[in-house]
């Protein structure tokens, strides 16, 4: 295999995303519909503790910082969504769609990983920009395997911490 060919999500570039799959990286304006969210006591005094506790690897941003929100946010919408941890998620091995997730987040309630996903988190140690192809490489997979699974939904989200 050559060695610019991903072998796995972490593998991807956007200029793989873009030649594998069309997927074009555009930068555009849009209207976020904002709502105001008041975050608990305890996701203020959570980070607040948390503050001074290096985070300058994967695992650090992700217990730290990641785990704490995504709590929150699970907490504030209970019986609307389950988020997953550290999983193995193989969508299409000779895609390269294959490999584990720091985060993805489902609207079904369930033990395992079931479709639709929407929301994909990744947690890096270095330059954000570096990790936008594995996010988006993941991004795609969730929406093939929402769409394997006959539960599509319309937009996928992700991030890059």
């Amino acid at each position: 295999m050559k060695k610019d060919i991903p072998k796995s999500y972490s593998d991807f570039s956007l200029t793989h995303l873009q030649t594998m799959f069309g997927i074009q990286n555009l930068y555009r304006d849009f209207e976020l519909k904002e709502k105001k969210i008041t975050p608990s006591n305890w996701l203020i005094e959570t980070l607040e503790l948390q503050k001074n506790i290096p985070k300058g690897t994967e695992k650090a941003k992700s217990e730290h910082l990641v785990v704490p929100i995504l709590l929150e946010l699970y907490r504030a919408n209970q019986g609307k969504f389950q988020y997953f941890s550290g999983y193995t998620f193989d969508v299409d091995t000779k895609l390269a769609l294959r490999g584990r997730c720091d985060f993805l987040l489902s609207k079904t309630l369930s033990a395992s990983i079931e479709a639709p996903i929407f929301g994909i988190f990744e947690a890096k140690d270095d330059s954000v920009e570096h990790w936008y192809g594995q996010c988006g490489a993941e991004m795609y997979a969730a929406q093939l395997f929402n769409q394997q699974k006959n539960n599509p939904i319309q937009v996928i989200h992700g991030a890059v911490s």
